[in-house]
């Protein structure tokens, strides 16, 4: 959630890009995934705010929401509509064609990939409306897992959390080894972190306290 308010980019385009460099600018990711900002994945990210404020009631996640919908009204197409990409700056729609030319043109777009996406943004301001109205409010936030098993402890799980804890870096991050592939531009064998790494490392840990908890409540 941190890494969305994070990424936000200023007005007059207070969308989100689909992918950073490691300066959190738009970057390039296949041949027809320009730096740009995107309106599919904004959608996406908006409402992953608006989940993120109820799982936790704090406000700051409903703050990136009117600049962003303001936004993405002004820029939908004719049809209504939203582009995939609209170009850093000039805010115009960005197209690919079949032999994957960028264009301002949707006359010649390839039909593996959807270059236009259906506006969902009158579900997503109408939910904003009704959550704000609960901002100030000393609501509680949603349970989560409230009918998940606690798992045992064992001694494989406490073996696998010392592990992971001693692989981490000074930052507390898990490095590896980058896998080669050909859209990521990163060369096979250079030090990074993986997002599928980290998440399975944490579900470990987490299951770990849960059962460390539930074993010091049994004894």
């Amino acid at each position: 959630g941190d890494f969305i308010l994070l990424s936000q980019m200023p007005e007059p385009q207070p969308g989100w890009a689909q992918q950073y460099n490691a300066q959190m600018h738009p970057a390039w990711a296949r041949k027809f995934e320009p730096a740009a900002i995107t309106g599919a994945e904004s959608q996406r990210v908006m409402e992953t705010l608006l989940r993120l404020f109820e799982l936790t009631r704090d406000s700051k996640y409903l703050q990136p929401l009117p600049p962003a919908l303001a936004y993405f009204r002004r820029s939908r197409l004719e049809n209504g509509q939203l582009a995939r990409f609209y170009e850093l700056r000039t805010n115009r729609p960005l197209y690919f064609t079949k032999d994957y030319q960028m264009t301002y043109s949707d006359a010649d777009l390839p039909t593996h990939y959807g270059f236009k996406a259906t506006s969902r943004l009158d579900s997503i301001a109408a939910r904003y409306q009704q959550l704000a109205t609960t901002a100030d409010s000393k609501g509680k936030p949603v349970e989560l897992l409230r009918h998940h098993p606690t798992p045992s402890m064992s001694s494989k799980l406490a073996a696998k959390a010392s592990q992971l804890i001693a692989q981490q870096d000074v930052r507390g991050a898990w490095v590896e080894p980058a896998y080669y592939r050909a859209r990521s531009r990163m060369p096979k064998g250079m030090p990074s972190l993986r997002s599928a790494t980290f998440a399975k490392n944490i579900v470990t840990l987490a299951e770990y306290l849960a059962a460390d908890s539930r074993q010091k409540v049994e004894e």
